[in-house]
């Protein structure tokens, strides 16, 4: 009789803590046994080439199992292969993974209190995947425990009440559930921003926009030690959209070069003030001479800054970029995207603006353009700190004696120093169509000119 593992079971546990429990309840058998077990229970399915096959059968026969028996089935939460494994070293003794760990807000456990990790305090070696559970025989990680000594473990009871879970769990099933609007572009350049959408669940700044307003949630996502950021709300008045008038995109550009162009005064006047002239205006003795140190890395970021935002919105084109800072032209790098502010305009008087079409409601809608000016200053504040964030890592890495190539291999699965077209905003529309859009305080405020918000960091 195969074994469903049902009494290590516990609420929000994920698919790969549901098939450690399989192996662990059926831990005297090999898999090669547990197939042949599985098929004559009748449980079987095609096996695709490359796909495991145990693991999902697993599954569908603890669901048989529940049916059969009138035993409530709990779904498991999916976990994405290609990430590694974060766990909390406490729970992964008593055989218990959940799907909130992998995301990268969660830094602690509300169990335990202690760090998720991504390597086995017994081993020393990073969490196993699936199919090294029976190749282990460390007993903190792998399926060679005794499922006798885990149940009779008074730890097993304690410290394991899961309701902590509760609160984010219900949070994200209502993100993934409801839709969330898109802002979308008309006539943007192919490497220009085309739509602006709410983030996503993985994102750091995603559990700060959400639970703002919300004392409960905001509780909820301490316990998991989420540095929760201040955030900053703006609610607007959507109306029908008039009959389409096409735009001249030459009247468009003119608003983003004005914007930008007083953007860029109010950040080369705190620059200069903040680090020298030279920091802003350069020169050839300044840039070779000083290569990665933080006045360097600050003229370099915003000379690619004026690069990305003043580029042809028409075409794709190579960046001007300065000396030793090539490091988006490697293969398999998107370009970083330019911001965009299209503004409807005929050739008499300018008409209200409609800069995005609302997506996600049944309704298209124009927006004010006191909201299309934020939001293209926000999108300007966020591109020159994520260039600056960037290279001050690429830098960092250099000075520890990695190559260009090796520090940028190491920042190119970082969503937040690679992320160019990561959304970073919170976008929610009610039945009065009144659009709610929630950004990072950080971002608000740079947007606003205050640039003191960084100063901490170019320290």
């Amino acid at each position: 009789m195969v074994n469903t593992g049902l009494l290590l079971r516990r609420p929000y546990e994920s698919a790969y803590a549901a098939y450690r429990r399989f192996l662990v309840a059926n831990r005297f058998e090999t898999t090669a046994t547990l197939i042949a077990a599985l098929n004559a229970l009748g449980v079987h399915s095609t096996r695709k080439p490359g796909q495991p096959w145990l693991a999902p059968n697993a599954r569908l026969w603890e669901r048989q199992f529940c049916e059969k028996n009138g035993i409530a089935f709990q779904s498991a939460g999916w976990v994405d292969p290609r990430a590694p494994l974060r766990n909390c070293p406490s729970c992964a003794a008593q055989c218990y993974h959940s799907t909130l760990f992998q995301y990268p807000w969660a830094k602690l456990c509300p169990l335990h209190n202690i760090p998720i990790v991504t390597s086995c305090p017994g081993c020393k070696r990073p969490w196993p995947v699936p199919s090294e559970l029976l190749k282990r025989t460390c007993p903190h990680c792998s399926a060679h425990v005794s499922l006798v000594t885990l149940v009779g473990n008074e730890g097993f009871s304690n410290n394991m009440d899961t309701h902590a879970f509760e609160p984010v769990w219900a949070a994200l099933k209502h993100y993934e559930i409801n839709p969330q609007t898109t802002l979308l572009a008309e006539n943007a350049g192919i490497n220009q921003y085309e739509k602006h959408c709410s983030l996503r669940e993985d994102h750091t700044e995603w559990p700060s926009l959400v639970a703002h307003r919300q004392p409960t949630l905001r509780s909820a996502f301490e316990a998991f030690g989420v540095p929760l950021s201040p955030v900053c709300e703006r609610v607007y008045e959507v109306c029908q959209r008039p009959k389409e008038v096409n735009p001249r995109r030459s009247l468009e550009t003119r608003w983003e070069r004005r914007l930008s162009r007083q953007f860029d005064i109010a950040l080369s006047a705190f620059l200069s003030k903040r680090f020298g002239k030279k920091v802003v205006h350069g020169s050839e003795d300044f840039v070779f001479a000083n290569e990665y140190s933080l006045a360097y890395i600050i003229y370099s970021s915003r000379q690619i800054w004026l690069s990305v935002v003043n580029q042809s919105p028409r075409r794709r084109c190579n960046l001007p970029y300065v000396p030793g800072c090539e490091m988006f032209s490697f293969s398999g790098v998107e370009p970083p995207g330019a911001p965009c502010f299209v503004t409807l305009l005929d050739d008499e008087a300018p008409l209200t603006p409609d800069l995005f079409r609302l997506r996600g409601g049944s309704f298209t809608s124009k927006l004010p353009r006191d909201l299309q000016v934020w939001l293209y200053r926000c999108d300007l504040w966020w591109t020159f700190v994520v260039i600056l964030r960037f290279l001050d890592a690429m830098a960092e890495g250099i000075r520890q004696g990695k190559s260009v190539q090796k520090s940028f291999g190491s920042l190119h699965g970082s969503t937040e120093l690679t992320g160019w077209y990561r959304p970073r905003y919170f976008i929610t529309v009610n039945q009065e169509r009144r659009i709610t859009i929630r950004v990072p305080d950080w971002i608000d405020r740079g947007s606003a000119n205050n640039f003191e918000l960084i100063s901490d960091y170019m320290q």
